[in-house]
């Protein structure tokens, strides 16, 4: 029986595609089929795990824009809410978020992530809330 993946071979290639497109690598059977199949009905598999990786790409940056947006409006409605004396973003996201205890940016990041939040925004929030006066 060979390896799932040849080290350094189109095979491993493949196992990596497939990985990005689904989220784990193939099955023995899947391997086994591609190597003994024709070149076209290789460009076939590559076009199928290209547009899956298209289409859960898109999928994800649009959950990750409505997690976002739910996460803005909830602040704004905490700021604007009559009763609730929260001045700013800061006290608007931590109490959102719950009231965590935040002492790093690990602590926002992970809170962050719970909502849905994509990397790039978390990251870009978490250097925000840090951010020191000098």
């Amino acid at each position: 029986m060979t390896n799932v993946t040849e080290t350094g071979s189109p095979f491993e290639l493949i196992s990596d595609f497939h990985k990005d497109a689904y989220g784990f690598r193939p099955n023995q059977a899947f391997m086994d089929n591609y190597r003994t199949c024709s070149y076209d009905e290789r460009k076939r598999i590559h076009k199928e795990l290209n547009d899956e990786i298209v289409r859960s790409e898109k999928e994800r940056l649009e959950a990750e824009e409505r997690a976002l947006a739910k996460l803005k409006s909830a602040m704004v409605q905490a700021i604007e809410h009559p009763t609730m004396e929260i001045n700013g973003w800061k006290p608007a996201l931590l109490h959102v978020l719950g009231n965590p205890t935040i002492n790093h940016d690990q602590d926002l990041e992970h809170e962050l992530w719970r909502w849905g939040i994509g990397w790039q925004k978390m990251r870009e929030i978490t250097r925000k809330y840090f951010q020191r006066v000098h």
